[in-house]
């Protein structure tokens, strides 16, 4: 296992591949490492008589793409 940075042509001729689909990958890979996987993220609190699966449920009213995410897991 080496760094692929610095060495990008030679990683691109090795795999067959374009320099710039090497530059890419690094780039994605090295973002994520400095801000995490893209996604989405929920910050809420939940109150004291509140649960989780209630939080989710409300969410999931008010919201089609979470509806129909959790759709397709079940």
């Amino acid at each position: 296992e080496s760094t692929v940075v610095g060495c990008e042509e030679h990683v691109a001729k090795l795999l067959g591949i374009s320099v710039e689909t090497v530059l890419d990958r690094v780039h994605a890979l090295l973002r994520r490492d400095e801000v995490g996987r893209t996604g989405v993220f929920i910050e809420k609190e939940l109150s004291a008589d509140e649960t989780f699966e209630m939080a989710l449920k409300r969410f999931a009213d008010q919201n089609p793409a979470v509806r129909r995410r959790l759709k397709s897991l079940s």
